[in-house]
């Protein structure tokens, strides 16, 4: 239910969900990388705040998070659907490098078999996250994937990524 591209559109007020209902066991949802650079981490936020929440939503207990190469299983220590606005943060046991990767449903804290499991918005941390954006900001030129592979980490920045390559123009 709602499009999967909701979950990378940058609004938290708009979701997917799966549409099968109770544990929604097996959906899935893939996702391509916006660069070469590896993944070290997801971040996700289940639950919406404000009305854009569905009344029958459910926060998932655990998923997979499935490449073509790997397959690791992530459990949700808390129900997140009880937490409206909070984000949460999935490590990986090691970076992941591949162009796809899927996030599929195990189980949830669903109460009732109408519930829907819904994520609201998913983002990839990058290994070049937490960098000086101005370092960034030098690779841009650098020809081919070392230089594409810095855009992601620059909008996750923020304002301060915005204003280190307007920085850069001005120089």
């Amino acid at each position: 239910l709602g499009d999967p591209g909701s979950l990378t559109d940058g609004r938290n007020e708009t979701s997917w969900s799966e549409g099968r209902g109770g544990d929604g066991r097996g959906e899935f949802v893939t996702f391509r990388p916006l660069s070469g650079a590896a993944l070290v981490a997801l971040e996700l936020l289940v639950r919406p705040e404000g009305d854009a929440a569905l009344p029958d939503g459910a926060a998932p207990r655990s998923f997979w998070l499935a490449t073509r190469k790997s397959l690791f299983r992530v459990d949700v220590a808390e129900d997140a659907w009880k937490t409206p606005g909070v984000w949460y943060r999935a490590e990986l046991p090691e970076p992941i490098t591949d162009d796809c990767l899927a996030i599929v449903l195990e189980s949830s804290y669903a109460s009732v078999a109408e519930s829907r499991v819904t994520l609201s918005e998913v983002r990839g941390v990058s290994e070049l996250a937490g960098r000086d954006p101005a370092q960034l900001v030098a690779r841009l030129s650098t020809p081919g994937d070392d230089g594409a592979e810095v855009v992601p980490a620059l909008l996750q920045a923020g304002p301060a990524g915005v204003e280190a390559v307007v920085g850069a123009f001005g120089a």
